[in-house]
């Protein structure tokens, strides 16, 4: 999960430096992703079973949780006084998720587990945070915004949990998730496109259409090793700092692709998060 997440998020970086809408690149990815995944499913022949009730409350907890979150989640660091505020309260969420799965379906939380936690999410915001960066549009609704994606990221990692736990497989659970986010997503790309906000075409090499496929299988497996990794961790609340974490490699490999700025408080920020991931699993 690690892995694939910085490997998804590395080359969408690179196709964001492209000035390639974020919506076009979410709808590609996801519609690969859900291809690869039904691939997979045949292949295994792997029962698809998803009743319908389970199913039309998946499509509002994803609506609510995922999509919305997103949403959220980009108007908080947008409006923030710098995107580091409104990221430390959003990657909170896995303080959350760990204290809420202990009374939703008693998982176990030590106090080192906490500790660790909680020095991964400060290290992170050391590490978010940019003091050059001053953001001239501040709106109050940052915070809001930034608590809506906070409780909509946890909503959806426990809402997982709990679907993994009634019965519903890791990889009907991937699949199905993946198809109804690709419906949203085209339903706001077509809307961009009615309203003439965004371009279809795609003036990219060869081999950066390979790795385009490559966007949407990373992404696939890494969603795959996310939902498997529910089922088996002993706290929800440690996948999700996991994949928070991986944030640091994304930005050693974006200085060392991309030229990327890396300050002394960024270094700081990386080792503090990383060391932090190796007490939770002492």
């Amino acid at each position: 999960m690690y892995v694939c997440s910085v490997l998804y998020y590395t080359g969408l970086r690179h196709f964001q430096k492209k000035n390639i809408d974020n919506t076009l690149l979410n709808f590609l990815a996801f519609i690969i992703y859900s291809a690869a995944i039904y691939s997979y499913a045949l292949i295994i022949h792997e029962p698809l079973i998803f009743p319908l009730p389970y199913f039309l409350l998946t499509i509002l907890a994803i609506f609510i949780f995922s999509y919305l979150g997103n949403t959220f989640s980009l108007i908080g660091t947008k409006y923030a006084p710098n995107s580091g505020y409104s990221l430390i309260i959003q990657k909170s969420y896995a303080v959350f998720t760990s204290v809420a799965a202990v009374f939703l379906f008693g998982s176990a939380l030590p106090l080192k587990s906490v500790i660790s936690i909680i020095i991964v999410v400060i290290f992170l915001g050391i590490m978010s945070y940019d003091p050059e960066v001053k953001n001239k549009n501040v709106s109050k609704n940052w915070i809001l915004a930034s608590f809506a994606a906070f409780f909509a990221f946890g909503g959806l990692a426990l809402y997982t949990k709990w679907l993994l736990n009634v019965g519903i497989s890791v990889i009907t659970r991937t699949l199905f998730g993946a198809v109804i986010v690709s419906c949203f997503f085209g339903a706001e790309l077509l809307f961009k496109v009615k309203k003439k906000k965004v371009n279809l075409k795609l003036d990219l090499k060869k081999w950066e259409y390979v790795l385009l496929i490559f966007q949407g299988i990373f992404l696939g497996l890494f969603n795959l090793f996310m939902n498997e990794a529910f089922t088996t961790a002993p706290n929800v609340g440690y996948v999700n700092i996991i994949n928070g974490a991986s944030i640091t490699a994304i930005a050693l490999l974006s200085a060392w692709i991309f030229k990327d700025k890396l300050t002394t408080r960024k270094v700081i920020g990386i080792l503090g998060a990383t060391l932090g991931l190796i007490l939770l699993f002492l």
